[in-house]
């Protein structure tokens, strides 16, 4: 990504306290303003403590803070408290990263800290809880590594009805790692902000948004999950939302982006999971493009709102690998440009509008794909022919039901039958099962599938053993037995009164 930034930055002498801030720099700190009772009593400072690493800091919370940093660091790394609340400052000659633990329990506790150099923050057992802030508030621009460590409960909540973005706001890089678990709540705005990009890396044990008034993760430039889990609920707008604003009252004079390269989403791994019931609320948001492309990813989004759709890229959305289920009143699935399915195990299934809703081409290449559209004008699988785009279908083992866009092209070919609701079903690819679901409470009237072998399809099947899928309506690794089979009829793709796509 190419930036071309020229700053003002305005330099805290020492360390003056935060009430002296401007309201805009109070919206980005999140002091709360000057009445801060967490910043009444005696002001203490750091001891440094030469048995300690070099480039080591450890804050530990008993109610009240502490902090002890590494001899070598005296004149480099500052720090005030005032009961709970925390300031470190950076000193911008740093040249080596520093290592900052942090620990212990407060229930009017927080962190704030600036600096120009990378840095990393070690979660070891800790719970606070801002009495008028963010819980933490890292301010330093550059890569930002926030490690549970491993086998700890890290618990961080902010204060209610503040100023502050999130309870836990990153300006920098932030890099999850780490085996511990964390939970987020967000009493004022989002649980999580971050300024830049955000990777959860493979290691990652677990991260919970337990709520949030806001998005439980607002995130610019891209977000990229390797793996761990991240559990999203509870909250009053999106799972996931990830763009691109410049307004960060920074003192940012100019700022120029590849654009190109922001508001991406990439799920490589790990099991995401997001419930927004929220009015208007969707799952993953991006004003970019979403693409999951690893076989150990697991997405579930369940979006309630009749509003939007339950996972949305403005941009394309690319699937190749992993299983992903999203449940919506809306839309399931919707993108702004061209979706293409080339693999993995994708469940969209909407109880009032489009199961996949592409406003641009789509592709279904490979994969098992489980689409459920409402009744007519909606269907399983939607392009915008409106626009003159088209749904291509040219491999992948396909159950649509809703049927599929009128004028489609169906390099592989697709059958149709009539289904009945809460039903086990069995398709096989030739003589080799291909996919078990069960077939919802309502939707469209057509049932169409395929496979790259002529299909078959049996209704009512006994199933047992194996794992299920997409909240129940499919199963994987499973047999079957009994039941009858279905009469398949060749699928026209310009006879099921399918509507225009467009952007719903």
């Amino acid at each position: 990504m190419k930036k071309s930034v020229l700053m003002s930055l305005v330099l805290l002498a020492g360390i003056v306290f935060l009430q002296s801030c401007s309201s805009d720099d109070d919206e980005e700190l999140g002091t709360g303003g000057s009445s801060s009772s967490v910043w009444n009593g005696t002001t203490k400072y750091a001891t440094y403590d030469s048995s300690l690493a070099d480039n080591t800091v450890q804050v530990v919370w008993n109610d009240s803070a502490t902090v002890v940093m590494a001899s070598n660091l005296n004149g480099v790394v500052s720090a005030e408290i005032r009961g709970g609340a925390v300031v470190l400052l950076a000193d911008e000659s740093l040249e080596e990263e520093v290592t900052y633990t942090l620990s212990g329990v407060s229930a009017r506790g927080s962190l704030w800290m600036d600096g120009s150099y990378k840095a990393t923050f070690v979660l070891n057992g800790l719970t606070l809880t801002s009495a008028d802030s963010a819980a933490i508030n890292i301010r330093d621009g550059k890569r930002i590594n926030v490690e549970l460590a491993d086998g700890t409960v890290n618990t961080l909540s902010d204060a209610k009805n503040g100023t502050q973005k999130a309870c836990m706001m990153v300006k920098g890089h932030t890099e999850f790692s780490g085996g511990g678990s964390l939970t987020l709540t967000g009493n004022t705005g989002h649980a999580f902000w971050g300024k830049e990009y955000v990777q959860i890396k493979a290691s990652v044990g677990k991260i919970t948004v337990k709520s949030a008034v806001g998005d439980g993760f607002n995130v610019n430039e891209f977000f990229q999950m390797n793996g761990g889990t991240l559990d999203i609920s509870g909250v009053g707008d999106d799972g996931i939302q990830v763009s691109y604003k410049t307004d960060d009252n920074d003192n940012v004079i100019s700022l120029t982006e590849d654009e190109d390269n922001t508001g991406e989403v990439l799920i490589k791994g790990g099991t995401l999971t997001t419930i927004a019931t929220a009015s208007g609320a969707r799952g993953i948001k991006t004003e970019g493009n979403i693409t999951i492309n690893e076989d150990k990813g697991t997405v579930v989004v369940t979006a309630t709102s009749s509003q939007h759709e339950g996972m949305e890229a403005k941009g394309t959305i690319s699937i190749s690998a992993g299983t992903v289920y999203v449940q919506a009143k809306d839309d399931a699935i919707n993108s702004g440009g061209d979706m293409t399915i080339s693999g993995g195990m994708v469940c969209a299934y909407s109880t009032g509008n489009d199961g996949l809703d592409a406003n641009g081409n789509c592709y279904i290449q490979g994969g098992t794909v489980y689409a459920i559209g409402a009744s007519q004008p909606e269907v399983g699988i939607d392009a915008n022919t409106e626009k003159g785009y088209k749904l291509y279908v040219t491999g992948g083992t396909i159950v649509a039901i809703g049927g599929l866009e009128s004028g489609s092209s169906l390099t592989q070919s697709c059958y149709q039958a009539s289904w009945n609701r809460n039903t086990w079903y069995a398709l096989y690819n030739g003589d080799d099962l291909a996919f078990i679901f069960k077939t919802p409470s309502s939707g469209g009237t057509n049932l169409v599938v395929s496979t790259a072998s002529t299909p078959s399809l049996k209704s009512g099947v006994s199933v047992s053993d194996g794992t299920e899928i997409f909240s129940g309506l499919g199963l994987t690794g499973g047999s079957v037995s009994g039941g009858s089979s279905v009469s398949l009829s060749a699928y026209s793709s310009g006879g099921n009164g399918g509507h225009p796509g467009g952007w719903h």
